[in-house]
């Protein structure tokens, strides 16, 4: 069963194209971990699983408000995950007596290189972050991933929503919920759901 799970997130990974970033090379059985490092898509997949188990349980995730990231951010919060889309201000660990102040120690960024203040912030009082980057030199708990790409993030979420709480929906019915089947299934101006995701086992999550 577990053998079966592996292979449906790599597959996932693989068909989002979720690690190969434009211009860096063309076999997709690779995935990129640094500025010069790539490895075999399974091995990557073993790096995402470990990264998001090892994720604290009570971690805040940090999604600012973006454009067509609102219901996955819903969908995150009635499965009892903490969100916050509320934008995170210079001062906010620094200045207890304003109303922006957050007394929050894990709290996971979706873009170290685009909240890197904020999270030098954050370390600096006592906090710990956790975040994902394009490929950049080692950074403590971080994970190389293309979080530019609207359709690998909504993989990582729903692979996150699998590993940390028991996710029963399927890959298809997680797109439908969240209205992202267009993105995700799109192709030459048709829905076209790719196989191993149509026979996706029942109970596999």
């Amino acid at each position: 069963m577990l053998g079966q799970k592996l292979l449906f997130y790599e597959k996932l990974l693989l068909h989002y194209n979720t690690n190969v970033f434009k211009g860096d090379f063309k076999r997709r059985d690779l995935a990129k971990t640094g500025d010069h490092s790539i490895i075999e898509i399974s091995k990557f997949t073993e790096k995402l699983i470990f990264f998001i188990t090892s994720l604290p349980e009570e971690v805040l995730i940090y999604i600012p408000e973006r454009k067509g990231f609102r219901l996955l951010s819903k969908e995150l919060d009635e499965s009892n995950i903490l969100v916050r889309t509320e934008k995170i201000i210079p001062g906010s660990f620094t200045n207890p007596s304003t109303d922006y102040f957050l007394d929050v120690k894990d709290i996971f960024y979706l873009n170290q290189e685009y909240h890197k203040n904020i999270i030098k912030e954050h370390r600096s009082a006592g906090g710990r972050p956790f975040s994902l980057s394009l490929p950049s030199p080692n950074i403590e708990n971080n994970l190389i991933y293309n979080h530019r790409s609207v359709k690998s993030m909504l993989v990582f979420f729903y692979l996150f929503l699998i590993l940390k709480k028991d996710y029963k929906l399927s890959f298809i019915d997680y797109a439908a919920k969240i209205k992202k089947q267009e993105i995700l299934f799109m192709k030459e101006g048709k829905i076209k759901i790719p196989s191993f995701i149509s026979l996706q086992p029942l109970n596999e999550n």
